[in-house]
């Protein structure tokens, strides 16, 4: 799967990173949220994962593009979202993100 860069908001080359998928998804590189509280919001399925980005990460995407709302997810907690999604584990994928060291 090919990805497009968007945006990224990021502080001491971390992440967060926006990228378009070549299906016209959006992968989103967070932080992994491990706290049971907010896992403990979703009920995740075998390979899911819940991933923590700031608010301002979404101003890059596409004009006309919204911020979905569904509480199946995404949790707005403040100043951060939390979506849930895939565990990205494909190496090609992977390959393609620019992976901070830590």
């Amino acid at each position: 799967m090919r990805l497009t860069f968007l945006g990224k908001d990021t502080k001491d080359d971390g992440s967060p990173t926006l990228y378009l998928t070549e299906n016209g998804t959006f992968l989103i590189q967070g932080w992994i949220v491990t706290d049971s509280e907010v896992t403990g919001r979703f009920q995740l399925s075998d390979g899911e994962t819940l991933v923590e980005v700031p608010h301002k990460l979404m101003t890059h995407l596409p004009p006309g593009t919204a911020v979905p709302l569904r509480s199946d997810i995404l949790l707005d907690i403040g100043g951060t979202y939390v979506f849930r999604g895939p565990l990205v584990v494909n190496p090609a994928v992977l390959t393609q993100l620019d992976m901070p060291d830590h």
